[in-house]
């Protein structure tokens, strides 16, 4: 029961910090900027749960075959099952963020008619800037599956209740306020390094094959993927119009670049005969 109650309250200090770094940029910005700039800050946060929440129900679905592999000790398995859902949660992301970021101004416009000040630039970098922690949301399930959880909410937690204090100095100088999400976004990028860290060292995962297989893969779909849609973009005008062929294109483009560029072929082999399965049980209905 001691260890129970260890590992809650461990997990209970991450839960605070990230009440605490949320909450108080919401207080920061009302005291520099006013209550307008939290309202765009809000609509972002709206619109950024709403994609996230797909992806967010394919980790949970992830995380038991995680702890599962690491409690039957395939800790090769368990790597494998990390490396794959880090990607795949990325991307699943992306293809739903793509036509959002590319179409922010004109959805907002539809949605809210009149769109307050900084909306769709707040809107643009959390969506980034929740993709950027989309990489770390198997790594910390692993690190939970192991149960030593201390001294990684410690650093974690560390890291980004730095949020505020770094907030509070910028603004502060004079800079606008999307400096706050500047450095949501910077302190992801450490937590995911730390995160890496831990689990390299609990349960051997290779940096280098993480940073291979995962990050230079996501990157590589991303570069190449919004070239035609920004293109389309910049040569049509604002409009329904351009809203579809946006997002029609921004779909076509990233499935069939993370198929040929984020997909090893035991991956391709592993979803064309996903496909034909469901295809087979739809035609045999």
């Amino acid at each position: 029961s001691d260890l129970l109650l260890g590992y809650a309250g461990w997990n209970l200090i991450g839960n605070v910090s990230f009440v605490a770094r949320t909450q108080g940029i919401n207080i920061l910005l009302n005291i520099f900027l006013g209550p307008t700039i939290n309202a765009a800050r809000g609509i972002a946060v709206q619109v950024n749960t709403a994609i996230t929440s797909f992806v967010a129900n394919f980790q949970l679905a992830v995380n038991p075959q995680i702890i599962k592999s690491y409690a039957s000790k395939d800790i090769l398995g368990m790597n494998k099952l990390i490396i794959q859902s880090s990607k795949y949660s990325f991307l699943l992301l992306y293809i739903l963020a793509l036509p959002l970021l590319l179409e922010t101004d004109y959805i907002l416009k539809i949605w809210l008619t009149v769109i307050p000040n900084y909306g769709v630039l707040f809107c643009r970098l959390m969506i980034i800037s929740t993709l950027i922690d989309t990489l770390s949301g198997t790594l910390l399930s692993s690190v939970l599956a192991t149960g030593k959880v201390k001294t990684y909410q410690l650093v974690t937690s560390s890291i980004f209740l730095l949020s505020m204090p770094l907030s509070y100095v910028f603004l502060k100088l004079g800079y606008s306020p999307e400096y706050t999400i500047y450095i949501e976004m910077l302190l992801y990028v450490l937590a995911l390094f730390a995160r890496l860290l831990f689990v390299n060292k609990l349960v051997s995962l290779s940096i280098m094959e993480y940073f291979n297989k995962v990050i230079i893969k996501c990157l590589l779909v991303v570069a190449l993927s919004c070239i035609l849609p920004i293109l389309l973009r910049l040569n049509m005008q604002d409009g329904l119009l351009r809203l579809f062929c946006v997002s029609l294109l921004s779909l076509v483009t990233s499935i069939v670049l993370i198929y040929y560029i984020g997909l090893y072929k035991s991956e391709k082999v592993f979803f064309q005969n996903m496909y034909k399965t469901r295809i087979a049980k739809i035609i045999n209905k």
